[in-house]
Order: C-alpha cells, then structure tokens, then sequence
C-alpha cells in the first residue's frame, strides 16, 4: 500500500501552497508537480527508514506498454496518485492538452521488457526530468528526476488499466487550454 500524495487542488508556485506541501514556495520547485515529487521523494525516504505513513487505498497492480509493444512495464500504484498536469511542457511532449501522469515508487515500477531510451528536459527552475520512451514509436512511458529520484511519474493512458485510474487532481490550470470548457458542446462520434 502506498501513501496518498497530491493536494486537492490545483496550484501554481504561490505562498498559499506552502501548507500542502511542508515546503516553502522557494525550495526550487516551480509547481505542485515538481512539488510532488519532492514530497514523494520525503515519504519514501521515510518508509525505507521503518516509517508507515497513513494510506488511503489498497494498492493496484497496473501494467502496460509503448504503442509497438516494444517495451512493456509493470508497477504497484495507490489510485488515488493520479494526477493531470496541464503545462505547456506537458502539451507540447505529449502532442495534446496534458499529460495524465499515476506516481509510483521507484521500488514499486519494473520494466519488463524492452529497453526505453531517455530524453532529458530541464524544467524553467533549472531541474532536470528525464524521460523514458520507446525508441521505435516514440511513446512516453515515464518521467522521472535525471539524478535518480525515488518515484515515476508513469503514463496513464500507456497501461492496460487506465479505465480504473482517475485523475485526483490537475496541475498548472493556468495553462489548460480554454476550449477544454466546452468540450462537451463538440460533436461527438462514437467511431471515426
């Protein structure tokens, strides 16, 4: 089981996070994503230490793959770490409107198969996220702190239960396109 780690709202870097967070809006952390994994980070060093924080949910087995099946994963998730976070560095890697990220323990996560090459991004605060693709087509299965941090950020939409995992929280809302609003005013089609 595993501890329940994103706020209840969404958030930009201001003084107001702080209490969320136990850190103060200029440990380095540019958003409540960043954040996150700061925080995450804590509480696994915490329960490696012989610590057991509160948990909210019974653990999740999830699996998935790349979009070729190239690179397959497995990982031990809490469901209530689901998160959307709506940056621009988000939507320009995923060629959408966000990235629909569940956070896992970096002992809870095993590739198992294939071998994922890294695209390093350094963040407008300077830090380095390193992100873990599929050669062959291109898909995004995670992204992790370069200098080997404790979680994942892996990508919801990449495992085979993605239906049972829903988003608990979104990120840098200033950013969300404006049209997202009236998504349900869009004809819709079951199929092409």
């Amino acid at each position: 089981r595993l501890p329940r780690l994103l706020p209840s709202r969404c958030a930009g870097p201001t003084a107001s996070d702080a209490p969320l967070s136990g850190l103060n809006p200029t440990d380095g952390a540019r958003c409540m994503c960043e954040r996150r994994f700061q925080i995450i980070e804590r509480l696994t060093e915490t329960r490696s230490a012989g610590c057991n924080p509160q948990l909210d949910e019974p653990n999740m087995k999830i699996d998935g793959s790349c979009s070729c099946g190239e690179n397959t994963y497995e990982a031990e998730v809490d469901p209530k770490n689901v998160v959307i976070c709506n940056c621009t560095d988000c939507q320009s890697s995923s060629g959408g409107t966000c990235h629909i990220n569940v956070v896992v323990p970096r002992e809870a996560f095993k590739i198992t198969s294939g071998v994922l090459k890294r695209y390093i991004k350094t963040a407008e605060s300077g830090k380095k996220r390193a992100i873990g693709f599929c050669g062959s087509c291109g898909t995004q299965i995670y992204a992790v702190d370069a200098d080997g941090g404790s979680a994942y950020g892996v990508r919801v939409p990449t495992c085979k239960q993605r239906e049972q995992l829903t988003p608990q929280v979104q990120l840098w809302c200033r950013s969300k396109p404006k049209w997202l609003a009236k998504l349900d005013e869009i004809p819709a089609r079951e199929k092409q």
